[in-house]
């Protein structure tokens, strides 16, 4: 095998021409400034300094040029050289004559018959000898595989990626204890008859009255499980708290849908936009041709006034619902909700705002979850690891997740949904 002579491409005319301009933009500049006074500073007139400013603009503009086109004749450079590499043999063991080649210190490199026949030990060979041991002088190595201990490095990162999921919010806006009873009950105000008015001297006073109903809330269960292997949780490090955390991301998921959309029939949660808390009283209200703000600050008004006598403390969006906010413009194009630049506030008439896609889109809530709502946690977000079936045969446990609580909406006309959005 013929080794391949390694040449370098020749630098292309685009590489010659920038390098050519840029040589003679650098004389030019240099030639400027060469004229300077006793502290060395460069002495230059008005129109010599604005042409040393153009110079040194253009000088950085070439030079961008020239690195480019650089850069693409190096490439083909390395890629010309790795070329001429791969086609160069290396110690080919030659076995037979014609394949000999010289080696290092010149000499040529004789076949692995030459060096046989030519050996002691086979020009001294008799007839009648069962075996002869041939020792070759010849210069070849042991073979080096994977197999004897060099195994390509495993270069995988501790990293994780994980699949997208979204971010439990809602929770967040509401007032929370612990409980210890497995139903929540509380006296909610079912009459308010106000008489009250003004009396003439002798005259009869009026009767107001009050009534008051029990109300009880079911504490409900959210749990999930994983089967793992003992040689899972044994052989990699930090897997028990990696399935800790996406087990609990996959409970706070649900409790965020629950409390949102739970239908209220057993097992479920009675969400603020299930059927059955606005038959209860959760107001309704449709956007209709109202701006988007506009229509939020009406439920705003609805809140405020009867039945609701309540100041709203928060707002939950669908994020598609939010997006046709956050990109309104004014009559000049200009964005109402802050500069695409920041981050913008994530309020609205003062209100904080939850994104969640946990929301029904078109649909948005608002209402004094502050003062008028409230969840009891049962049991707190638990871990339980154990055998099941034929878990122990097997080599592997069952990680069980799961929390207990309910959502108690206090007063229903304290929220209000605002439909066609």
């Amino acid at each position: 095998m013929t080794a391949t002579l390694y040449a370098p491409p020749p630098k292309p005319k685009a590489l010659r021409e920038a390098e050519g301009k840029l040589d003679a933009k650098c004389k030019e500049l240099k030639a400027l400034w060469s004229n300077k006074d006793e502290e060395g500073r460069p002495i230059l007139s008005d129109d010599e300094r604005e042409r040393a400013s153009a110079l040194k603009s253009e000088i950085s503009a070439l030079g961008e040029s020239r690195d480019t086109v650089r850069d693409e004749w190096l490439t083909e450079v390395e890629a010309t050289k790795t070329l001429a590499d791969l086609n160069t043999p290396v110690n080919v063991l030659p076995f037979a004559a014609g394949d000999a080649r010289p080696n290092s210190d010149g000499a040529s490199l004789k076949s692995l018959g030459e060096t046989f026949v030519e050996s002691s030990l086979f020009k001294g060979w008799e007839a009648g000898d069962n075996l002869k041991v041939c020792e070759l002088d010849y210069d070849v190595k042991t073979l080096m595989t994977t197999s004897a201990g060099f195994a390509p490095p495993n270069n995988r990162g501790p990293g994780i990626v994980y699949l997208g999921v979204r971010r439990p919010v809602v929770a967040d806006l509401i007032p929370q204890d612990p409980t210890t009873v497995p139903v929540i009950k509380f006296m909610r105000e079912s009459t308010f008859t106000n008489a009250a008015a003004t009396v003439a001297e002798g005259g009869t006073k009026p009767e107001s009255a009050i009534a008051f109903t029990e109300v009880s809330v079911n504490v409900r269960k959210i749990a999930t499980y994983l089967p793992v292997s003992e040689e899972q949780l044994e052989d990699v490090p930090g897997v028990k708290g990696i399935i800790d955390n996406r087990l609990s991301l996959m409970i706070l998921l649900v409790e965020e849908t629950q409390l949102l959309t739970g239908t209220g029939t057993a097992p479920q949660i009675e969400g603020f936009l299930s059927t059955s808390a606005q038959t209860a009283g959760v107001q309704v209200l449709a956007r209709g041709s109202d701006a988007e703000p506009d229509a939020v600050y009406s439920a705003m008004t609805l809140l405020r006034h009867s039945p609701g006598f309540v100041e709203p403390s928060g707002i939950v969006f669908h994020p598609n619902d939010w997006k046709q906010i956050k990109l309104l413009k004014d009559a000049n194009n200009n964005y109402i909700w802050g500069s695409p630049v920041d981050a913008g506030p994530e309020r609205i008439w003062g209100m904080p705002v939850v994104v969640t896609s946990a929301m029904t889109e078109n649909t948005v809530l608002t209402g004094d979850f502050r003062m008028h709502s409230h969840i009891s946690r049962r049991m707190g977000l638990t871990f339980k690891m154990g055998y099941i079936d034929q878990d122990l045969i097997k080599n592997q446990f069952t990680i069980v997740a799961e929390e207990r609580l309910s959502l108690e909406i206090l007063r229903y006309n304290a929220f209000v949904k605002i439909t066609g959005f």
